[in-house]
């Protein structure tokens, strides 16, 4: 049997949301066990890990990114300056969660559980997702709110410039989000109610 299988659990339907386009993945990992603790130890060594970080995976894990599109134009009044037009921004996030089946036999509080921390997990990537939805708005702003240039490269710099500072906020946002919430992204504080079980 292979446990780190990995199911697309579904993908919800792009959407338009102004003027920014997203797209959110549902994946899982299988996991198996019949007691709190092997789910836990299931969780520990098959759950996503963390971009950036070595050792053990997480519970769950929400990867978004941002991406956009401009045409530098010059302005039709004849001064030569430069503005962005047909912007374009998307919003892909991927959420990754983990999937048991309960063997015949589990204990009904075991399944009940379980159902509470996978409810608390997804509640708190859906977090991320708005975090990555937010981004992709604050891009769009920093784009469209961009001054006239008056060369293309000029243009190009000041919406790189203002693209990282919004993106470089909403990251930081991100990292506050994770140590203040109620429930971490790591398998420690998502399921330790299951290791409270014996």
């Amino acid at each position: 049997m292979d446990l780190r299988a990995e199911a697309e659990l579904g993908e919800r339907a792009t959407q338009a949301r102004g003027d920014v386009t997203t797209r959110i993945r549902e994946r899982s990992y299988r996991v198996v066990g019949s007691d709190a603790q092997t789910l836990r130890r299931c969780v520990e060594l098959l759950g996503p890990p963390i971009e950036g970080r070595e050792g053990r995976g997480c519970a769950a894990y929400t990867r978004w990114q941002v991406r956009w599109s401009y045409q530098a134009r010059e302005a039709r009044d004849g001064h030569g300056a430069f503005r962005p037009e047909d912007v374009r921004i998307a919003c892909d996030a991927t959420m990754t969660l983990p999937h048991w089946d309960a063997p015949p036999g589990a204990p009904v509080a075991l399944v009940t559980l379980w159902q509470e921390v996978l409810v608390e997990l997804r509640a708190h990537e859906e977090g991320h997702v708005r975090i990555g939805i937010e981004t992709a708005h604050d891009v769009l702003r920093a784009i469209t709110a961009t001054p006239a240039a008056p060369s293309e490269a000029a243009l190009r710099a000041e919406v790189a410039g203002r693209i990282d500072a919004a993106i470089a906020s909403r990251r930081e946002a991100e990292r506050r989000y994770d140590a203040t919430a109620a429930l971490g992204r790591d398998a420690r504080s998502a399921l330790g109610r299951l290791a409270a079980r014996r």
